[in-house]
């Protein structure tokens, strides 16, 4: 349903309230694509913000709520800011793919700082830049929040948003989930992130398309020897090559704690496979889930792989589509051996 008028927001609400007691709580909200143009998304936007806040009634309590794909610019943001301050049984809004820029995203940072119950914010795709990460840092860090979970993929952070997320991490058990794939950092800005680990309680951490090649992969390594608390770690489409996967490898033969690694779309040569899948073989790891989806494994990989697999009791989840794990007019024997160790296991 697009809707074009406010009256029509009037509606909806005025039949949820109705269908719901007094003492109850909606699931959930979920308003995706459902403005018709951008030019009605202002009156629209007030209309909901009216009835969420309690102005068109009764108080209807949402504690998940997703404006996604919303065009709300930064006028509507501050709408949002004080709605949720407002509705403070809020624990998790998802404005993804809007366009609130470093305006709007002060105002929810403001609501961050007040509401006890937000723990999971998703602000992807949204134009705020370092200038908005830097106010929802400074929230974050102000807040008695603890384990809260922010995606802030995809909005430009460069060096200055790197360096003041950084500072969230320094701050024990801030942050459970990061994720800030798609930003395009590079090297010297995700070494911010990557140093600040430490003794975090970053739980899960997604890189993916920063650009960050095989230094950002050394500094990573660094930290990961001795991080206690990350247990998934995203890192497709970053140019990492066989240094980088050589020190990934090293380090996560010392880690005992990461769980999932993601290294799709990569490029790193058999050797450099081989130095990274040890840490199953040496058995301390308890790496249990792998992507290696278009990597560029050859057919030594597989022999290598085959080998690993004969011994590893932690790895049940293996993705290596879309790698060259034999050639035409070659021999078959790298993947007839990978097949021969699959056939004696059930990942």
């Amino acid at each position: 349903m697009l809707l074009r008028q406010s009256s029509e927001v009037d509606d909806v609400f005025a039949s949820l309230r109705a269908d719901s007691k007094s003492d109850e709580e909606l699931s959930a909200l979920v308003l995706n694509d459902y403005i018709a143009s951008k030019r009605m998304a202002p009156p629209l936007m007030s209309a909901l913000v009216a009835n969420l806040s309690g102005e068109k009634g009764g108080m209807l309590k949402v504690p998940c709520l997703r404006l996604c794909s919303q065009t709300l610019a930064n006028p509507q943001a501050t709408s949002i800011g004080s709605m949720l301050i407002a509705n403070p049984s809020i624990s998790s809004l998802d404005l993804s793919c809007n366009v609130i820029g470093p305006e709007g995203a002060a105002c929810v940072a403001k609501a961050i700082e007040e509401l006890a119950n937000l723990k999971h914010l998703n602000l992807s795709f949204n134009c705020i830049g370092p200038v908005g990460v830097a106010h929802l840092a400074d929230a974050l860090i102000a807040s008695k929040t603890q384990h809260f979970e922010l995606d802030i993929s995809g909005n430009a952070i460069a060096l200055a948003g790197a360096q003041a997320l950084a500072m969230v991490l320094k701050v024990p058990l801030k942050l459970r989930v990061l994720e800030l794939s798609n930003n395009h950092v590079g090297t010297s800005a995700s070494g911010f992130i990557f140093e600040a680990l430490g003794t975090s309680g970053l739980e899960v951490l997604g890189m993916s398309a920063n650009c960050i090649g095989d230094d950002g992969c050394t500094l990573l390594a660094d930290s990961l020897c001795s991080n206690a608390s990350l247990q998934i770690l995203e890192l497709q489409n970053n140019r990492i090559g066989d240094v980088g996967s050589q020190q990934l490898g090293a380090a996560l033969e010392e880690n005992a704690v990461l769980r999932q690694v993601d290294l799709s779309r990569n490029s790193m040569s058999d050797a450099g496979f081989e130095a990274l899948i040890q840490c199953a073989k040496a058995g301390a790891s308890c790496l249990s889930h792998i992507n290696l989806n278009s990597c560029g494994m050859g057919r030594e990989s597989a022999k290598t792989l085959a080998t690993v697999l004969k011994s590893s009791t932690a790895i049940r989840h293996l993705n290596i589509s879309n790698n060259r794990l034999c050639n035409h007019g070659l021999s078959y024997d790298g993947i007839a051996e990978l097949f021969m160790a699959l056939g004696r296991k059930v990942l």
